[in-house]
């Protein structure tokens, strides 16, 4: 059952708990619905000012989007945003997350380019830091001196030891070094870090309250509610003309009575008429007042029987009939909600209590709520999504299952039955009427008999007909007025909590750069556990990736423009080592971060066959099949597509290209299918050429004519010159390659690989 958020609300269900929320066709799958929000700004940067696009470039970096970021920072710079921070963050936004192995020529020049004009700056955090990485990169190569010169790497002491070249710098730029860098710093080194980060890993995969604030980032914005409308009241012609002429006829006889009584006996007149009208006027006031309980009571016991729901009473279904959809679509819109009515009621119930009981005597609330809601949300003029109306059914279903515990689903009933002091004062009333028409017939039958009995009779016949008459308008009047109470109450109730959970919602849901730290931190902490299982050393593995996956029935969502998020995935490690590569499996839960190990397997590389892209799949596939005819596929994400294959890209998003491209690299595919392609041609030795090519391109670069071991003139200007990213080769995007180190996978979705 999905776990009850902080103040009550449950999210989204997944796995087994959504076959509850299936419609009886099952045609409804709420699993392949997933959730965007549109709080991030549109990624068309076009004119923005340079300030704008670093400040979304390093929002991008910190969310894991590396390629993108470096973009935006490089664009940011080449309009003139050049600090030793902009140029620090554009040098990491190219070796995140990357293997030595995976640079290309073009960015060892972007690299080189940017090293040399950092150093045009003052001694300050960032300028040492843009050493520090190239201290590092050099370290990595084999490229250090046999006695380091400190103007070397202008700052790191020694780029032999990661631990000496990053010490004097601030804890921030220090632990970002040492976080993205995992590819580039020694097997040895990264022993060390891993067990230093450990107990960090520990602490920080479950904080800042991530088991209760996940469950909300894949809740829906919630729809604000909508009020009834009661029907107006319906009079019609007849009703009020027939009412004016037996008030007309019980006005004129009450008169001739009254007239032939004062005649006739005044002593006996007075107090007979002051019967008549005190008589009248309680039985009126109580007798209708319980003739209408009376009334609505059998009202609302046939809208029980009959499922009538508040949109429908009284005729206000006309209200809501001309906005409706198309038949077809209203129907399927009723479905969808009824399925999640259906189960959030279920949900209500405690263990002990009986399913089925509850089940029936809530039947007519269900069918009544789905029909309302259908009524008010299946609108033309609007598309409602029904999951976005998730919190108002939690809302009646728990007020409904409190009030079936407490045995009150019937509450009505009890507040519409008539009082005993009610009927005693219509009992009262009716027999004062009674005397006093007595008193007065004796009085007027002195004067004229038979002009008294048929003042009597005219009386009683305009009375009779009157009130007959007069009680529907009354009953209508006030039905409109019982309805406008009720409505109003309900939508008011309704209102406090729509902007009670909104604002919860707002304050609490996690944002997406805290999905990527709480998945990273998972994804570091199965690394580290599969190198314990292995008994290996970072310096033994080649090359370590993750590649995620949706879990079926999990919940997907994302914020516009970034990687998908899921509420359960599935994990695979792959780690390559020199004698072949160990394949690991889990399932994760996101929102507990409690992992199941599915399977563990062990390759030697010459069993890889092919590894490719299989694009003519729906969805794609990473298909990497193996000598003994096993396939290992991995579901890439079909960010702009639904099941049926129409569109569903929302406006401000990325185009359908840029969609593909990020399902691609934050699941890890893209760096899977160029390290594993690589394997599959040349096995083994595919690493040790590739670090060979890198080395003597790093050599070339760095230490040759103008590289960033020169000095820089001693009255070097501190502006950058003006040519800063106009070369788009040393300035622009990456070139084609992964980006996670040889000793460290993805920390998330968004850096488990990319390729320009």
């Amino acid at each position: 059952m999905s776990p009850r958020s902080a103040q009550g609300f449950r999210p989204p269900p997944r796995g087994d708990d959504a076959t509850r929320f299936t419609t009886g066709s099952g045609a409804h799958d709420f699993q392949q619905i997933a959730r965007m929000y549109g709080d991030i700004h549109n990624h068309s940067h076009a004119g923005a000012p340079p300030e704008e696009l670093y400040r979304q470039g390093l929002d991008l970096l910190h969310r894991e989007q590396p390629e993108a970021a470096h973009q935006l920072i490089s664009d940011a710079v080449s309009r003139g945003h050049v600090s030793a921070e902009s140029l620090y963050y554009l040098m990491l936004s190219l070796v995140r997350r990357r293997a030595v192995d995976e640079l290309t020529g073009s960015e060892l020049r972007q690299i080189r380019e940017i090293g040399r004009r950092i150093r045009a700056y003052p001694d300050d955090a960032y300028r040492e830091a843009g050493g520090a990485i190239l201290a590092l990169l050099r370290g990595a190569f084999g490229l250090v001196p046999e006695q380091p010169d400190e103007t070397a790497t202008r700052g790191a002491r020694s780029p032999l030891n990661a631990e000496l070249v990053l010490k004097d710098l601030p804890a921030p730029r220090r632990d970002e070094i040492t976080n993205h860098l995992r590819g580039i710093i020694s097997g040895a080194e990264q022993d060390r870090l891993d067990h230093e980060e450990e107990q960090e890993i520990r602490e920080k995969r479950m904080s800042d309250d991530r088991e209760e604030r996940v469950p909300l980032f894949f809740m829906h914005d919630p729809e604000p509610p909508e009020p009834l409308r009661p029907a107006p009241p319906r009079f019609g012609l007849a009703g009020p003309a027939w009412f004016a002429l037996a008030a007309v006829a019980c006005v004129a006889g009450l008169v001739s009575l009254a007239r032939l009584a004062v005649l006739g006996d005044v002593a006996a007149a007075v107090p007979g008429l002051l019967l008549v009208v005190a008589g009248a006027g309680a039985a009126l006031r109580y007798g209708l007042d319980a003739a209408w309980r009376l009334w609505r009571l059998a009202e609302e016991e046939d809208r029980r029987t009959r499922s009538v729901p508040a949109t429908r009473r009284a005729g206000a279904a006309r209200l809501y009939a001309g906005g409706l959809l198309p038949p077809a679509q209203t129907q399927a819109f009723h479905d969808e909600i009824y399925a999640i009515v259906r189960g959030r009621f279920d949900e209500q119930l405690e263990a002990h209590e009986d399913l089925a009981t509850w089940r029936q005597e809530s039947e007519i609330v269900r069918q009544n709520l789905a029909a309302e809601l259908t009524d008010l949300y299946a609108r033309q003029d609007r598309r409602t999504d029904a999951w976005t109306l998730d919190w108002l059914v939690q809302h009646h279903a728990a007020a409904t299952a409190g009030a079936w515990r407490r045995g009150a689903l019937r509450t009505s009933d009890a507040a519409l039955r008539t009082p005993f002091t009610g009927w005693a004062a219509f009992a009262g009333g009716a027999v004062a009427l009674l005397a006093g028409v007595a008193l007065t017939l004796a009085a007027a039958a002195g004067e004229s008999a038979g002009l008294a009995f048929g003042s009597v009779l005219l009386l009683c016949a305009g009375g009779y007909f009157g009130v007959r008459r007069g009680f529907g308008l009354y009953a209508e009047r006030r039905r409109f007025a019982a309805d406008s109470e009720e409505f109003a109450r309900r939508h008011e109730e309704e209102l406090r909590v729509y902007e009670w959970w909104r604002d919860y919602l707002a304050s609490r849901r996690p944002t997406d750069s805290e999905m990527a730290r709480w998945l990273d931190y998972d994804l570091r902490h199965l690394r580290r556990r599969a190198i314990l299982h292995y008994d290996l050393r970072n310096s033994d593995i080649e090359a370590a990736f993750f590649v995620l996956e949706a879990a079926p029935g999990c919940l997907r969502a994302r914020v516009r423009g970034r990687p998908q998020r899921y509420s359960d995935y599935v994990v695979r490690l792959f780690l390559l080592t020199s004698g072949g590569f160990r394949l690991r499996v889990w399932s994760l839960d996101f929102f507990t971060a409690r992992d199941e190990g599915r399977s563990r397997q062990s390759f030697r590389y010459d069993v890889i066959g092919t590894a490719h892209l299989d694009e003519e799949s729906v969805p794609e596939r990473l298909r990497i099949t193996l000598t003994n005819r096993q396939q290992i596929d991995v579901r890439v994400e079909c960010y702009g597509r639904s099941r049926g294959g129409e569109a569903r890209r929302l406006p401000d998003d990325l185009d359908a290209e840029q969609l593909r491209e990020l399902a691609l690299t934050s699941s890890g595919i893209s760096r899977a299918r160029d390290i594993l392609e690589g394997v599959a041609a040349e096995g083994r030795a595919w690493f040790d050429q590739q670090r060979a090519r890198n080395r003597e391109r790093f050599r070339e670069v760095l230490d040759g004519p103008g590289g960033f071991t020169d000095d820089l003139p001693d009255d070097t200007s501190h502006d950058l010159p003006d040519d800063i990213g106009s070369d788009a080769e040393d300035l622009g995007a990456p070139g084609n390659a992964g980006d996670s180190g040889n000793a460290e996978g993805s920390g998330n979705p968004g850096e488990a690989g990319k390729e320009s």
